[in-house]
């Protein structure tokens, strides 16, 4: 049970440095929350390959 415990607090952490991020509108932020190969799908979008990528994905969501 405390490792489930320790999974649910980093699943929440990283989900509160995502948010604070995105508020901030930090794109290159963001991107650096993923690996280098990341793959990334947005809503009724195209699969988005690579940190570049995620970055300019979330840069034009942000405006």
């Amino acid at each position: 049970m405390a490792n489930m415990t320790n999974v649910l607090n980093e699943i929440t952490a990283a989900d509160e440095t995502f948010m604070s991020t995105f508020m901030k509108g930090d794109a290159a932020g963001i991107a650096a929350l993923y690996t280098v190969s990341a793959q990334f799908l947005p809503p009724n979008g195209d699969v988005v390959l690579g940190r570049d990528a995620i970055q300019a994905t979330f840069q034009a969501l942000m405006v």
